[in-house]
């Protein structure tokens, strides 16, 4: 008896099997249905579904393809669109010789693939991409559970996150796990107190070039411009604390980067970063300098690179009060006049090597001021530096009435007016909004005989 119900069921399937093809093989054979199936499979890839009066429209149709389906719906069709739904496509199907074949099954033989719903595709992939990031995230952390700063940083990225950085680094899985893992070395290099503060032991600075030698066996992996270099920038930024205040990559210039390398103990192109000093001995274990020395004996500038800075521990201005001057010439005219005084130039924006070195005074009990140009740029770098300073640093001749004494020139831009919004230094919230009445720049040079004054005490 089961073996005669068997074999009922599969004559049933063939026939049922043979039907199909039939069906398929007609509607293949008809070209005005090209189109038509096109439109029925996007149709039912888009709903997810068969039933419902999903319509289906077409436009600037052929007479072709208007004698095809009208033929098969069993009626006129006028003009040159074609509009059905496919509960009249399914109930056609079903009064035809093929009555017992299925729409989806039609569509998946005639197209000779499987008809997936554009949901359930979207599930397949998110499906496929969770696993392929679980497979990554537990190659690299293996279960290390000494490497915590590094787990919570490979684990601060979605998914969907890791999946493009995957896609972007331009790798297969296997050689993108070995990349996270060599980068996972770096954190041993990176020195890292108990309460996950940053310090540098002994100035103990590593260069970029050779971390990424020890760590993945080629030198320049970690350069600028790297697919490495950007993920060594975005793990420097998760230990920094940065990624979590909304400060990203794109948001950082060459400098903030260089600082950034800096502050986690690695010493990145370190002869391009550099300060101007005037007066002011640098000290090494508690001795001077002596080339530095020389210079400040005979009354000289002279220029100390980051490099050269990661040596020093510590400085000595000869004067009690400190001039951290932002123009170029200012500072080359004061060094001319003003003999036994104590100075600094940062050439504009600060570069690593002025920061360091500030911070360096910043430990001291000595005066510092800062005196800079009278425009949006320049009131933004004052107002950086005397915030970063927790108000050590004191703003000079950069007050309203010296504004206002001086202001001249072509007007400033909106777009850099716009810059003044974020000054919040008391002593230069005045100048910012009398500034944005203006619109007129103050120069350092036109306050230069006050300064000279000041640096005398007269």
């Amino acid at each position: 008896m089961q073996q005669e119900e068997e074999k009922a069921s599969s004559t049933y399937s063939d026939k049922n099997s043979e039907v199909l093809k039939e069906c398929i093989a007609y509607f293949k054979s008809r070209k005005g249905f090209k189109r038509i199936f096109k439109e029925l499979r996007k149709k039912v890839k888009s709903y997810g579904r068969i039933g419902g009066r999903i319509r289906i429209t077409i436009n600037d149709c052929s007479d072709e393809e208007l004698e095809a389906v009208g033929t098969f719906l069993g009626k006129i069709i006028h003009g040159n669109t074609i509009s059905f739904t496919l509960a009249d496509f399914d109930k056609a199907l079903k009064e035809s010789r093929y009555g017992s074949v299925q729409i989806i099954e039609l569509l998946e033989g005639y197209f000779d693939e499987s008809i997936i719903s554009n949901k359930e595709e979207r599930l397949k992939k998110e499906r496929e991409k969770t696993g392929i990031c679980a497979d990554i995230r537990d190659r690299v952390l293996n279960n290390d559970a000494d490497n915590k700063i590094y787990a919570g940083w490979l684990n601060s990225y979605t998914d969907n996150e890791l999946f493009q950085k995957l896609g972007k680094s331009g790798c297969d899985s296997e050689a993108f796990v070995q990349m996270l893992t060599d980068l996972k070395k770096v954190c041993n290099h990176i020195h890292i107190g108990s309460n996950n503060e940053i310090k540098i032991k002994d100035n103990a600075y590593i260069r970029l070039a050779i971390l990424a030698d020890i760590c993945t066996g080629n030198p320049h992996a970690y350069d600028r411009g790297t697919f490495e270099g950007q993920l060594l920038l975005e793990l420097l930024l998760y230990i920094n604390g940065l990624a979590d205040s909304g400060l990203r990559l794109g948001g950082l210039n060459a400098e903030d980067i260089r600082q950034l390398y800096i502050e986690h103990g690695i010493m990145p192109d370190d002869i391009s970063s550099f300060v101007v000093l005037y007066g002011i001995s640098l000290l090494r274990g508690g001795v001077k300098h002596e080339a530095y020395e020389a210079f400040i004996e005979n009354n000289e500038s002279y220029m100390v690179s980051m490099s050269n800075i990661s040596k020093v521990d510590a400085v000595m201005p000869v004067s009690r009060d400190v001039y951290i001057i932002e123009n170029q010439m200012v500072f080359s005219h004061l060094c001319e006049i003003c003999s036994n005084s104590s100075l600094v130039c940062t050439s504009g924006q600060m570069k690593t090597a002025s920061l360091v070195l500030i911070d360096m005074l910043c430990k001291t009990d000595l005066n510092l001021y800062y005196c800079g140009d009278m425009d949006p740029e320049g009131l933004g770098i004052a107002d950086r530096i005397v915030t970063r300073s927790g108000g050590r640093i004191r703003p000079v001749l950069m007050g309203v009435d010296d504004y206002r004494e001086n202001a001249f020139g072509d007007e400033i831009s909106e777009q850099r007016i716009n810059k003044l919004n974020n000054i919040t230094t008391p002593e230069l919230i005045g100048t910012a909004e009398l500034m944005k009445k203006y619109k007129k720049p103050a120069y350092q040079e036109r306050t230069m005989n006050k300064l000279i004054n000041m640096i005398r005490g007269i």
